[in-house]
């Protein structure tokens, strides 16, 4: 992260959105994760940062991810009908 996350934290600093290095960690995180993977992307777009963290955070292969993200997306249809 480095210089990334220095740049970053004082550039945006007086966000808080910005300001905590574990949400920089976990916004790049999920931007590499995800960015090149068709299937999950768009049910992780779709669900809660926290849920998504709790993903991130929770799993190791990408497989758990989809499964994960999944159940997620589809508790959130179930509940909106």
């Amino acid at each position: 992260m480095g210089f990334k996350n220095t740049y970053l934290n004082n550039k945006y600093s007086n966000n808080k959105a910005f300001s905590n290095t574990r949400v920089i960690y976990r916004m790049k995180q999920f931007y590499e994760i995800y960015k090149d993977n068709e299937f999950v992307y768009p049910m992780a777009t779709q669900i809660s940062w926290t849920n998504n963290v709790k993903i991130l955070s929770m799993t190791k292969t990408i497989d758990e991810k989809y499964f994960l993200s999944d159940c997620a997306f589809k508790i959130i249809i179930l509940k909106e009908n």
